[in-house]
Order: C-alpha cells, then sequence, then structure tokens
C-alpha cells in the first residue's frame, strides 16, 4: 500500500510535465493510430504463435523419440571406473580401482 501511494504522490506531483521542466504530457503522446496499435498487436500475437507451437511441435517430436540407447565406451576392466581429474579426457589415466 505505502509503495503504491507514494509512486501515486511522485506521478500526480509532476504534472503535468513527463520530465519535469522539459515535456509535458500534452506533447509526449504518441502519434500512432488505435488501428495501427491494433494491427502491431496482432502481428506479434501471430508471430509469437507461430514460434510457440513450431517450438511445442520439436519439443514434442524429441519427447516421442526418447533417449539414445546408452553404449559405454569404456569396455573390460575399466568399466566404472573414474578419471584421475573430473573434467579430463577418456584417453587420460584412471584412478586404482578401490576394493
Amino acid at each position: 500500500g505505502a509503495v503504491i501511494f507514494g509512486w501515486f504522490t511522485a506521478e500526480i506531483g509532476r504534472q503535468p510535465y513527463i520530465v519535469y521542466g522539459q515535456l509535458k504530457t500534452a506533447d509526449a503522446h504518441s502519434p500512432l493510430t488505435a488501428q495501427a496499435v491494433t494491427t502491431s498487436l496482432i502481428a506479434f500475437i501471430v508471430a509469437y504463435a507461430i514460434i510457440f507451437g513450431f517450438g511445442s511441435y520439436y519439443l514434442a517430436k524429441l519427447l516421442r523419440k526418447g533417449p539414445e540407447p546408452f553404449e559405454p565406451s569404456v569396455q573390460g576392466e575399466d568399466v566404472g571406473r573414474k578419471p584421475k581429474r573430473p573434467l579430463s579426457a577418456l584417453d587420460e589415466k584412471l584412478e586404482p580401482r578401490s576394493i
């Protein structure tokens, strides 16, 4: 409540200016017509609906396909062992097997 009333006081207190002493509210309105604003709004809604539609279609396609099957790249005795460093490549030495 207090924040809203403070905002009202600040906005009403600076009338009739948008920028105090520089730009009056009567001079700050947009020259656009209501038809231009409506056309622009409809164009944005259509564009975003198309983008959202394609995005939803693509995500649904990926979900229907599912994950690719896992095939371990390490075979034999090295299965389950970790590299010595967390971000090291697979061809680097592995830490000793813990018993």
